[in-house]
């Protein structure tokens, strides 16, 4: 299976904007030279009175700074808050990417939280029907060549370029709509396997494929493809990778654990609403995969057999850990675990 790095750029508030940045490129340099087949980063607005947030708020400059910092891995957005965007705009980024980077570009996209939505000057819209409004130009823009009877993009787009795209989506409406176009589907670090198990069946169902196969659609249709994601630690063992996470998982927990999907989780019975005792037992409400390769292995395989994925994302920075650590993780989850993940894309039912 091949393995992604996702990375949201949050950064501790007392780290600067400078440190974050450099940080950020030395462990995408060490990325590409590890081998990982990917590396998407968060988009983020505003300085946030929390004790961590987000530094990157145009993800495609820092892709442009890291095609000529790298030479092999796949560089993109993860997400894109599309649904405030101009769609034209966003397209001239992705080709014009793609030029600069020969190719190695890959583009998730979704529609923000309600707070970006305000924040932007966006208040009121219907964030839903906005994003797919969006979305379907994007999708214009990039099927546009110079022969056609309307303007194009400059660069113009090459050929394949929609299969770049990645969308994150998890209402019903929007999921069956990046299916009926064969779009990709990509599914995030922090909402539980079960929750994204459903997203995924429906996306299956509503696809090219499966309609195809229902006499529904004509054979030329393509499929897309579901990458996942999930929050990880490997260290040389189970203890020590433990002892590493401790002060990172609970300042994250602290601000997880006040979010949509941790109060949905209580409030669907799957978990308690009272704290959790131990650090197993705060690791298990976060989803986040700690323990030696072959502790995680298992816990990796797992999570996709039960989502159904194509490909796989992991996470592995969030503010509190030691760099020396978070390196090290990723070293152990090229060289050990991933060996040990197989796709386990599953059929429709």
């Amino acid at each position: 299976m091949k393995i992604g790095l996702f990375h949201q750029m949050w950064a501790h508030a007392a780290l600067s904007d400078a440190e974050f940045f450099a940080q950020a490129i030395t462990d995408v340099r060490w990325a590409d030279e590890l081998g990982f087949d990917s590396f998407w980063m968060g988009e983020h607005h505003l300085v946030r009175n929390t004790p961590f947030y987000g530094r990157v708020p145009i993800p495609e400059l820092m892709v442009a700074r890291l095609a000529g910092e790298t030479s092999q891995i796949k560089l993109g957005t993860g997400v894109k808050i599309l649904t405030v965007a101009h769609p034209m705009r966003f397209a001239e980024s992705i080709t014009t990417l793609n030029l600069l980077t020969q190719g190695r570009v890959v583009f998730g996209v979704g529609q923000g939280s309600g707070g970006d939505i305000q924040q932007a000057g966006f208040a009121g819209i219907d964030k839903r029907a906005q994003f797919r409004a969006n979305l379907m130009q994007v999708i214009e823009y990039l099927n546009t060549g110079p022969e056609a009877d309307k303007p194009c993009l400059t660069p113009p787009p090459s050929p394949g370029l929609v299969d770049k795209l990645w969308v994150a989506s998890r209402d019903a409406e929007t999921v069956s709509l990046i299916a009926q176009q064969g779009l990709n589907l990509l599914v995030g670090q922090a909402e539980a396997p079960v929750k994204q198990a459903e997203y995924v069946q429906h996306y299956r169902q509503q696809g090219p494929l499966f309609l195809r196969n229902a006499g529904t659609i004509g054979s030329s249709s393509q499929g897309g493809k579901v990458c996942g994601c999930r929050l990880v630690h490997v260290a040389e063992t189970d203890a020590e990778a433990l002892r590493q996470v401790e002060a990172g998982a609970t300042l994250y927990f602290n601000l997880y654990s006040k979010g949509v999907y941790y109060q949905e989780a209580i409030a669907e019975g799957r978990i308690p609403a009272t704290p959790p005792e131990y650090l197993t037992e705060m690791l298990d409400r976060l989803d986040y995969l700690v323990g030696s390769p072959q502790t995680v292995a298992q816990k990796l395989q797992s999570y996709c057999d039960t989502v159904g994925l194509d490909f796989l994302n992991v996470m592995v920075h969030i503010p509190g850990l030691a760099e020396e650590d978070v390196r090290r993780s990723m070293q152990l989850v090229i060289q050990e675990v991933a060996p040990q993940l197989r796709p386990t894309l599953q059929p429709v039912a």
